[in-house]
């Protein structure tokens, strides 16, 4: 008896990867020691959308664009080659920007009372930020949208700043999927043309041997 195969799907759609650095490094998991293979992880990624908006499709995978930030000097010297390094992946891009030094202001959360300045020693309180990475990675997906470089956007953040830009895709009925980290974001999820879980795929990317990672 024979069995008759699987029809191979007619139609393709190309997915493209928007990565926010950052956001998705401080979203893993640090208890074991979790480290991403880069190679693979805009594969991955682009699969799971792809199978949220139709799994009958085949995918043509544009790529992965990896956006970050550094800071000048020593300090994060080693971050910058690697980031070089991935760059010369195939299909993967990189975005980075300087992280700008700024002076910070906290409150506390019952009182709401502004401290500029260590209890201990009377410094003023400084510390670094991104500056423009949420902007760009907007205007990126935005703009290929548009323009009609991809049929399926893939965020990979779990930063709010991008709600009105998945309601204005969802809107033009452009399919931009959320990649979460659950229960983040779940506004954005919802906001976006559908989303998955990143945890659920965590061992499809995992490096546990050779270059650098996250």
């Amino acid at each position: 008896m024979t069995t008759a195969s699987a029809t191979p799907p007619t139609h393709g759609l190309r997915v493209e990867v928007f990565l926010d650095y950052w956001n998705f490094t401080l979203s893993l998991p640090s208890e074991d020691r979790f480290h991403t293979d880069y190679r693979v992880l805009g594969g991955v990624l682009a699969q799971a959308a792809l199978e949220t908006v139709d799994p009958t499709a085949r995918l043509i995978y544009e790529g992965m664009t990896v956006y970050g930030s550094f800071q000048e000097g020593e300090r994060h010297a080693n971050l910058r080659d690697w980031f070089d390094k991935i760059s010369g992946f195939p299909a993967v891009s990189v975005v980075t920007t300087l992280q700008r030094r700024v002076r910070r202001t906290l409150s506390c959360h019952r009182c709401q009372s502004f401290v500029q300045n260590c209890p201990e020693c009377g410094s003023r309180l400084r510390g670094f930020e991104e500056k423009g990475v949420d902007v760009r990675i907007a205007t990126d997906m935005t703009g290929g949208a548009l323009t009609d470089q991809y049929d399926i956007g893939v965020l990979v953040s779990s930063d709010r700043d991008f709600i009105p830009m998945a309601e204005s895709m969802k809107a033009r009925k452009k399919k931009i999927v959320h990649a979460a980290f659950p229960p983040k974001a779940t506004e954005l999820s919802r906001k976006c043309w559908s989303s998955f879980s990143l945890p659920r795929l965590m061992r499809n990317f995992r490096r546990t041997h050779g270059e650098r990672a996250t």
